[in-house]
């Protein structure tokens, strides 16, 4: 072990003493967070939907994480597959973050268009994509897209989720406008899917909370805000991500969040 990391886990354990006091002050989960352009896709949809006289989508928590997750593992693999790096199809992965078993699912996936109302026209000339858009079995949508890996010639990845039940905190498309921080894959200090709830300190370590998304998005939002590593507790026990780390030394961060880091969890940052 490095010095460096030597330096990052004595920071933790000082932390943890102080931990239960910190947990007692944090607000935990955050509302549904849609980008501009996710909005904009939702509303291009649901006009669609009305002007058929089909009930408008809401926004489920639930799905707008499965979302997140599925628009960043396609960029990571910089491909189109309804199966996931996991190996997961869509009903595993659904149950894997806690979706209702007995819900109506379906899903649509696209890359190329940074516009929403681009993106959505592109499902909306897709026969097996716009059947989805207006079956009447769903009733709640999940969004996000991600910018592509450097390299890619995709641009953006998008993923659209869709349910029978809407799981608690389900909002409509209106309620969800409005303190917008940008899409994934943007610095994730602020709100929303892809976030944290506040910033980091200047430096040392700082307690904070995830509004939800992958490992890597997690990762990749830890770095960019100056910290060097981030750690949980799992039945009072310290499991740790350490940017830059070879994948061993994160095997058990990864293995117990491979369905993604839940909305409100309460992180500890080292920066």
């Amino acid at each position: 072990m490095t010095l460096s990391h030597t330096r990052i886990l004595a920071a933790v354990v000082a932390a943890a003493l102080l931990l239960p006091a910190l947990l007692s002050s944090t607000v935990a989960h955050a509302d549904v967070q849609l980008d501009d352009e996710e909005i904009a896709a939702l509303e291009a949809l649901n006009e669609t939907r009305v002007s058929m006289g089909l009930d408008p989508f809401t926004v489920s928590p639930i799905l707008t994480e499965i979302a997140e997750w599925m628009a960043d593992d396609q960029s990571q693999r910089n491909l189109l597959s309804h199966t996931d790096r996991l190996g997961r199809g869509l009903r595993d992965r659904n149950n894997a973050f806690g979706y209702s078993p007995n819900s109506a699912i379906s899903e649509n996936l696209a890359a190329g268009h940074a516009s929403g109302e681009e993106t959505m026209q592109q499902w909306m000339d897709s026969p097996g994509h716009y059947a989805n858009n207006i079956a009447a079995n769903v009733r709640t949508v999940g969004i996000a897209r991600v910018v592509a890996r450097p390299g890619s010639f995709y641009g953006w990845f998008w993923a659209l989720e869709f349910g029978s039940v809407e799981d608690p905190g389900t909002v409509d498309l209106e309620d969800v406008k409005g303190g917008n921080e940008g899409p994934a894959g943007d610095p994730p200090i602020g709100s929303g899917t892809g976030t944290f709830v506040s910033g980091f300190p200047g430096s040392g370590v700082g307690l904070n909370v995830w509004n939800g998304g992958s490992v890597q998005v997690l990762a990749d939002g830890v770095q960019q805000g100056g910290g060097s590593a981030v750690f949980v507790t799992i039945s009072g026990q310290f499991i740790g991500y350490i940017v830059g780390a070879p994948s061993f030394v994160n095997a058990t961060f990864d293995a117990t969040f491979n369905g993604g880091v839940p909305d409100g969890t309460v992180v500890i940052v080292v920066v």
